[in-house]
């Protein structure tokens, strides 16, 4: 009976989880199932996106305790938050909009205006750490 129940469920969720070509839209088309821009393996990995003074521009126009342009990181040390996510998207070829955005999901860092604790902050990109925590 397990078995039966069990294999009900992955034929039910299947169409859910399973990729499909049909919900991709090409390059620069609208998707129909999201009723937003596709982003492409292009914009992806553009890394020339924003300046490093961009990047501090949306810090501080969303009130980003990431905003200053030296704070105190959980070793001491002081750092510049927009340097370091323009020199990651630039070392990574990633597009710093797609760091921002991940900074956001994972942590709300782009729009908390103040320091969050240092066990948020040690895995403020939610990677090594159960989202739990």
């Amino acid at each position: 009976m397990k078995t039966i129940i069990s294999l009900f469920f992955i034929v039910a969720l299947l169409p859910i989880c399973a990729p499909s070509s049909a919900g991709a839209c090409p390059e620069g088309e609208y998707s129909s199932t999201y009723n937003s821009m596709c982003l492409t393996d292009s914009d992806f990995t553009d890394k020339g996106t924003m300046s490093e003074a961009d990047i501090e521009k949306f810090l501080k126009k969303h009130g980003s305790f990431l905003r200053d342009e030296s704070l105190t990181d959980t070793d001491g040390t002081t750092i510049d938050p927009a340097e370091i996510i323009y020199e990651t998207a630039k070392a990574n070829e990633i597009n710093p909009q797609v760091l921002l955005a991940m900074l956001q999901k994972e942590s709300s860092a782009c729009t908390t205006p103040t320091r969050l604790k240092t066990s948020v902050l040690n895995f403020i990109l939610g990677c090594l750490t159960p989202s739990t925590n």
